[in-house]
């Protein structure tokens, strides 16, 4: 027997004569804890929108940080756009000096609304005035040489010559917007011929149209028949102090600033446009002001971004058109300036040569 077989003989007989342990009844597994509640997700100013609220009629209101507004993916909440109900009309084009009379027309002058700017003090025959249209804030006037909704204002420089010899006849051509009695919003072309001499227009025809309301009212449009494009065209009216685009497929599409903004769309099979307009706070608040509307803007409301896309498929019926309108709610704001900078498209300057890229980075 080896030294090791005691020691394992007495091991297995304390084994065997140890008394069983008493059985005890197993514990019943505890309920399962409920599971923690998530944390609820940080608001994240730049992408959640807030709700938008019953009167707003399509206008998406976001909290967005005014720095981020240029970079930040803006969303967009777009509305259909039934373009066979907009209103119809005819806008005739443009006059140009082509067209003047040897004469002054009859009829009874304008009435505008003068302000001196400037007489010369050797020439009492010359005087410089200030026009504009009388109740109406909104209104885009040109006197002189009249382009297509371009270098449009409130207000209009011209200078009179009282000692001409003959009249000096120029284009003319004011856009208005006003509210009637019932509240409805009137788009008013008027073409005329003005008179440098006597500083007198007499207007020749004018156009009135109720245009629809889109976005909240932040937009209105009609359609123009635009005879002399040989296709219809939609005609977006928006506030002004914005940096406005327009594009299009097949056709020329046009924006343009000034007391209010004015884009033309082309409608025509196989073709599509596309119009966009970034609006500050001041300009947004002289728009309701001036249609004489209750804004549907939120408070800190100090930047928005519009737009109106229209689109015709070769084999399609009718057009099929959208329109959108964010505004984004911040405590800044931003003026025109730092607006326009803000999309206004960098020019990379690239050196042509080593020596030139040397030069300016050391300011030669």
């Amino acid at each position: 027997m080896s030294r090791w077989a005691p020691l394992l003989l007495a091991g297995a007989l304390g084994c065997a004569g140890a008394p069983a342990a008493p059985k005890t009844a197993a514990a019943k597994p505890a309920p399962k804890a409920a599971p923690a509640a998530e944390p609820a997700p940080e608001r994240v100013a730049e992408t959640q929108p807030q709700e938008a609220s019953k009167e707003d009629d399509g206008i998406l209101s976001v909290a967005m940080a005014v720095q981020d507004f240029a970079t930040a993916k803006v969303p967009l909440r777009p509305v259909s756009v039934d373009v066979g109900a907009l209103p119809r009309v005819a806008l005739p084009p443009v006059l140009t000096f082509n067209d003047r009379p040897a004469e002054m027309p009859a009829g009874p002058r304008t009435a505008f609304k003068t302000e001196e700017a400037y007489r010369g003090s050797n020439y009492d025959h010359m005087r410089a005035l200030y026009f504009e249209i009388e109740g109406a804030p909104l209104t885009r006037l040109q006197i002189g040489t009249v382009t297509a909704n371009n270098t449009a204002a409130a207000k209009a420089y011209v200078t009179c010559y009282d000692n001409y010899p003959s009249p000096i006849i120029q284009p003319a051509r004011w856009e208005t917007l006003t509210t009637d009695e019932a509240g409805a919003v009137h788009y008013r072309v008027t073409d005329a011929w003005f008179d440098g001499k006597e500083c007198g227009a007499v207007a020749l025809q004018t156009i009135d149209v109720k245009p629809t309301p889109i976005a909240g009212g932040l937009m209105y449009a009609f359609i123009d028949e635009c005879k002399s494009c040989g296709h219809p065209q939609v005609v977006v009216l928006a506030p002004g102090n914005a940096v406005p685009r327009a594009a299009g497929l097949g056709a020329e599409s046009m924006a343009a600033m000034g007391t209010f903004t004015i884009a033309t769309l082309p409608v025509q099979r196989g073709g599509s446009a596309s119009f966009i307009a970034h609006l500050t706070q001041p300009g947004m608040t002289e728009w309701f002001n001036g249609i004489k509307h209750n804004s549907p803007l939120q408070p800190g409301s100090s930047l928005a971004l519009i737009g109106f896309d229209v689109a015709q498929a070769v084999e399609e019926g009718d057009p099929t058109a959208i329109a959108y309108a964010t505004v984004v709610m911040s405590s800044g704001t931003i003026d025109q300036a730092v607006l326009s900078s803000m999309f206004r498209p960098r020019k990379v300057v690239r050196p042509r040569s080593k020596s030139m890229a040397f030069a300016r980075e050391n300011g030669f």
